[in-house]
């Protein structure tokens, strides 16, 4: 009798080794192989490893599957003729629990489903279209001002090369004036190049990419105006003036447009606000200039269509798949010519249909903006035009010309223009370094520091005051989307500030150094909390170290005298002060009040906003303040300084 147990680690991804135990009962002669071990996957798992095998002649081999790459499940069987007993009766065959599988990916990128059509891997693509992100600092503009500076052709292979980075984020333009890229056949250096140097894994999205992203919106019912796919010629309950929305087209605006975190907020910056009823979500949840698409795993990509135009990997050096067209009337017989790209995911020959353009029939859609899936000018591949931009422009001046769908192939390696953007495409490769620490952009005088290890841990420091952005100095930890931020005294604050009795605060530094993100804020002077004459005339300072621990919970150890501002929605807080314990209960109606607790070691904080987390400390003093006026409540620590003599408090929080 043989029985496969369940995996040690029941979820994971292309990095995680799934470990299975197998159990032999009542067996006299064990030898299991791996000709005898099968792989059974779900969805789009991909194991391309072979499975290794520990004490496989014992009553107890352990079986190893590694590089399974994709999402679904996967486990192992079993087959008969790896045991027998004394009598020679076989073990038999067994089956075992199953392991999910899901694709990580990098910071701002988003996975997506393999279409066999158009290659086997499933891969991670940015979100957004590219942003520039220039010796650190996140250039809003994109380069849309042209910037010698800003040219990465110029500046590649020279000593500022290393200065430029491809970012995916919501805030800022999209990097225009920037090339396809060649450098590689003696062209200049453009997208291309852009993406490759972000490390192993990474490129220029592909077209057969383009395809798999364009194709599975094309699929989801919700990406069209009436909630269904297509019009009569689909077979569809659809009418004919049915569309898919073509994102930021509105060529009277003529610029392109940062997106939003949000993203039920389709419409920020295209203009529907100035229409009856309408938002930054789009009136009734949908509308043409709608800059989001959803993909059938559930993932929202933004820009798609339209804003940029977007280069791809693949070039077309000498093709005419036919005449210029809306693809919703292009079709197999109306554009019959098949031809291969180069350069890209796969080299297969296929028309202009199969190549650029939708999976359904949508020849009904003959009018007005031919179903909202773009134009394509399909016809310059003979004429010295190789490199191809996909999805439209905000600059394209053709009502219906933008789209998921939407073709350029009038371009050259040369040609960069503030209509031309990209996004990078990554596919995990094996065994992928293991990244620790923070990836860190400064967004003004602000700055978003994204955990590598957990992508829904961020940091977001503001280094301004609420005279700037409404944002009072400090720092908010942002964790699986619980911003752990709120008004209070007429600004919003994060959970950790300065202390600003202490005097005019200044940010001193962020820094992501190794498996931490340091910040320094300093405050006025300790003689600004005390008087006297040994009292110091130096900053007061709040020091933390951001990391990630173990558990992959985020944690900042802090040094010096600061405030830690709560939320007073049905929260509770266990305090350990001088060996006792004592239990505050706060919600909107709690009153005014001023409390001081001496000698605290420990504070367990459940928050029905914020989320629980646990504070370990040794503050001399506590203040904590309750206003009835105000949504939160403060720990003030400078008490400790003023009354206790304590110049530095050192606190290591941990959230859950």
């Amino acid at each position: 009798m043989v029985s496969v147990g369940a995996p040690a680690v029941a979820t994971g991804d292309q990095n995680t080794t799934f470990v299975f135990t197998v159990t032999y009962a009542g067996a006299d002669s064990i030898h299991l192989t791996q000709d005898k071990v099968m792989i059974i996957t779900t969805g789009s798992v991909v194991c391309d490893a072979p499975v290794a095998i520990t004490n496989g002649d014992t009553a107890s081999p352990i079986v190893s599957v590694s590089h399974c790459v994709g999402d679904g499940t996967v486990a192992i069987a079993i087959s008969a003729g790896s045991a027998s007993n004394g009598a020679g009766a076989d073990a038999g065959f067994a089956g075992g629990a199953t392991a999910i599988v899901s694709l990580t990916c990098p910071i701002g990128y988003i996975p997506v489903v393999h279409d066999h059509a158009y290659g086997g891997t499933d891969f991670c693509v940015m979100k957004y279209e590219a942003k520039l992100l220039y010796n650190g600092v996140l250039e809003l503009d994109g380069n849309a001002d042209n910037n010698a500076l800003h040219d990465w052709s110029a500046q590649y292979g020279g000593v500022n090369q290393s200065s430029f980075k491809a970012i995916s984020l919501a805030q800022g333009q999209p990097w225009t004036y920037i090339s396809r890229g060649d450098a590689a056949n003696a062209g200049p250096a453009g997208a291309l190049e852009a993406c490759q140097s972000l490390g192993a894994g990474y490129d220029l999205i592909s077209n057969d990419q383009w395809q798999t992203i364009a194709r599975n919106i094309e699929m989801v019912n919700t990406n069209w105006a009436e909630n269904v796919i297509g019009g009569t010629s689909s077979g569809s309950i659809g009418t004919d003036a049915n569309q898919i929305n073509q994102g930021h087209s509105e060529q009277l605006l003529n610029q392109t447009l940062a997106a939003a975190t949000d993203d039920s907020a389709g419409c920020v910056g295209t203009g529907q606000a100035l229409n009856p009823g309408a938002d930054d979500s789009c009136p009734g949840g949908w509308n043409i200039r709608k800059r989001t698409h959803a993909l059938s795993n559930g993932a929202v990509i933004w820009d798609f269509s339209g804003n940029a135009e977007e280069w791809v990997r693949d070039t077309n050096p000498d093709a005419d798949f036919g005449v210029e067209a809306f693809f919703s009337q292009v079709t197999d017989l109306s554009h019959a010519m098949a031809h291969a790209l180069k350069g890209g995911t796969t080299a297969a020959a296929r028309n202009a249909k199969a190549q650029f353009g939708p999976m359904g029939d949508y020849t009904s859609l003959n009018s007005g903006n031919y179903g909202g899936l773009g134009k394509g000018l399909l016809d310059a591949g003979g004429y010295g035009y190789p490199v191809i931009a996909r999805g439209g422009s905000v600059f394209d001046p053709d009502l219906g010309a933008t789209g998921i769908f939407a073709m350029n192939g009038w371009n050259t390696t040369i040609d960069r223009s503030e209509r031309q953007s990209f996004r990078c495409a990554y596919i995990p490769p094996v065994d992928p370094p293991v990244q620790t620490g923070f990836e860190k952009v400064q967004v003004g005088n602000n700055y978003i520091a994204t955990a590598h290890a957990n992508h829904n841990l961020h940091v977001e420091i503001d280094c301004d005051d609420g005279a700037v952005d409404g944002h009072y100095w400090g720092m908010t930890p942002v964790i699986d989307g619980r911003r752990l931020d709120g008004a209070l005294w007429g600004d919003d604050f994060g959970l950790i500030t300065p202390d600003f009795d202490a005097g005019s605060i200044q940010c001193v530094g962020v820094e992501a150094a190794g498996d931490r993100l340091i910040v320094r804020f300093d405050a006025g002077s300790y003689r600004n909390l005390k008087a006297g004459p040994d009292v110091p005339d130096l900053p007061v300072p709040t020091y933390a170290e951001f990391y990630v621990d173990n558990n992959r919970n985020l944690v900042v150890e802090l040094e010096g005298i600061y405030y830690l501002l709560f939320n007073k929605v049905n929260t509770a807080l266990d305090i350990t002060a001088g060996g006792l314990g004592y239990t505050l209960n706060y919600d909107a109606s709690s009153a005014d009040a001023v409390t001081y607790y001496d000698s605290v070691t420990a504070v367990n904080v459940s928050d029905s906003i914020f989320g629980d987390f646990l504070i370990e400390t040794s503050i001399d003093r506590l203040q904590v303040q309750v206003r009835t006026v105000d949504p939160r409540f403060e720990f003030d620590l400078d008490h400790s300084y003023t009354e206790m003599g304590q110049q530095s408090v050192s606190s290591r929080i941990t959230f859950y």
